[in-house]
């Protein structure tokens, strides 16, 4: 496959293909439905059940408002609902991402309704089986009713009982405002981009998954790939990739280097390399591994299959990451939230440990100030080692918003700030020092090692 792809990719640099801003499609909520199983009062401390779902697709669903313009959901007038979220409160940032979500929800929710609803944060055990009231929204993945499936982390759904409860499932809290909206849009026919008041609705009970990416489809709307790079050789090809930023980071002995010999290509794997160096070219000191591809892009898919460094719990001593980044994300003047010509640094992936990494968005001139702005989605506890395992991290760039994807899963989705970049942008691999303390003679001793499979772009 690794060979195949090579020979492509020389072919399309042979014929002189060009990379440029393109748009890329949207993935739309899944027309898969199914009936709801009754989860157990007293769940297992292991989410990994998945709905008992038909693969069967209905006919798409028809929105019908109703001649009295009401909004009700199973016979139940939508004003004496309740909307719950479950936030988990040791999530780093969370403080500010909450404020973001919660905006987000409320303010979709009135200018699709009419009328304000407020979402009440709770904070409770790691299952919660008590309603809160008589007739409630939840978003969260501890909340167990009767009637809602035994949810799967691995996969974004919602959902309404036959009793009406409306459910919400996400890998990251921050992908509820995105799922809300998408239910708002089927079933309310409620145009976001818009803002305008939905004509009612009648809900009854569904179920619905967002689906995987499909790389086929990808291609067959006019996607193709127009760089990878394969690992094939036995170095690392500097005609395609730099060093970004070498020397000093943030304060000594936090070093980024330039030797190769922290670079090795072997068996069709690069290996990113990160230890203390007493030889190195900047000093004595803590050195990690800064990549950049030499060519910019703008708009598109990008794919890498990565195993991160290994960790000590969630306190790396040097991180990996794959990203995006424009000329200068973090001066006001150059970024204009995001879509002027510093642009927005995507990070697709940065791991912090077993089984938890987060993907972010980051910019200036936001409309509060000048101050740096951020999204941060947190992907905790589904499951993957991603110490251990290979796993394919994404990201789908067009027009309209950013999604993040871990092995096909939607992870991430924001129309960050004002909309997404519109300028090319530098494809990064980073293994970075983060949090090592200088001052203990062992830390001298930890080497760690990033390996990534294959690094693909796919553009119109």
């Amino acid at each position: 496959m690794k060979r195949l792809i090579s020979i492509l990719i020389a072919a399309l640099m042979i014929l002189g293909v060009l990379v440029s801003c393109g748009e890329v499609p949207t993935e739309p909520a899944s027309d898969v439905s199914s009936e709801s199983e009754q989860a157990s009062a007293e769940p297992s401390d292991t989410e990994t059940g998945a709905p008992d779902t038909e693969s069967e697709t209905e006919p798409g669903y028809q929105y019908i408002p109703p001649e009295d313009g009401s909004f009700t959901v199973c016979g139940i007038d939508l004003s004496e609902y309740s909307m719950l979220l479950y936030f988990e409160a040791n999530a780093a940032n969370g403080y500010l991402n909450r404020s973001i979500l919660v905006k987000d929800i409320e303010r979709n929710t009135a200018s699709c309704l009419g009328y304000e609803k407020k979402l009440t944060v709770v904070k409770n055990d790691r299952f919660n089986t008590t309603p809160k009231s008589e007739h409630e929204i939840l978003f969260g993945n501890n909340f167990h009713r009767e009637g809602i499936p035994e949810l799967d982390l691995k996969k974004n759904c919602y959902g309404v009982t036959a009793d009406g409860t409306i459910y919400f499932s996400a890998p990251s809290h921050m992908l509820y405002g995105y799922l809300w909206r998408l239910f708002l849009e089927e079933f309310f026919g409620y145009d976001s981009s818009a803002g305008e008041k939905s004509a009612g609705c009648a809900l009854t009970e569904c179920y619905r998954e967002l689906p995987e990416l499909d790389l086929a489809k990808l291609e067959a709307s006019g996607y193709s790939l127009v760089f990878a790079d394969e690992f094939d050789g036995d170095s690392l090809d500097m005609d395609v990739w730099d060093w970004r930023e070498p020397g000093p980071r943030f304060e000594p002995p936090f070093f980024d280097t330039t030797s190769l010999d922290q670079v090795v290509v072997k068996d069709g794997i690069l290996t990113m390399i990160a230890k203390y160096r007493e030889d190195g070219e900047f000093g004595p000191g803590y050195y990690g591994v800064f990549l950049g591809l030499r060519q910019y892009y703008c708009r598109g898919y990008f794919e890498a299959r990565i195993k991160c460094s290994y960790a000590e719990d969630r306190s790396p001593d040097y991180a990996s990451a794959f990203w995006i980044e424009g000329d200068d994300p973090y001066h006001a003047a150059n970024s204009q939230m995001g879509i002027g010509p510093g642009g927005t640094e995507i990070d697709i992936m940065e791991n912090f440990g077993p089984d938890y990494h987060t993907c972010c968005f980051w910019a200036s001139g936001a409309k509060e100030g000048d101050a740096l702005t951020n999204e941060v989605y947190h992907v905790i506890g589904i499951g993957n080692n991603y110490l251990e395992e290979y796993h394919t991290y994404s990201l789908l760039w067009d027009e309209d918003a950013y999604t993040v994807y871990l092995d096909g899963m939607v992870i991430a989705h924001s129309s960050f700030l004002a909309g997404t970049a519109t300028v090319g942008e530098q494809v990064l691999l980073s293994l970075l020092c983060c949090s090592i303390d200088e001052t203990k003679p062992e830390t001298r001793d930890v080497v760690r090692e990033m390996k990534v499979d294959y690094v693909r772009i796919w553009q119109k």
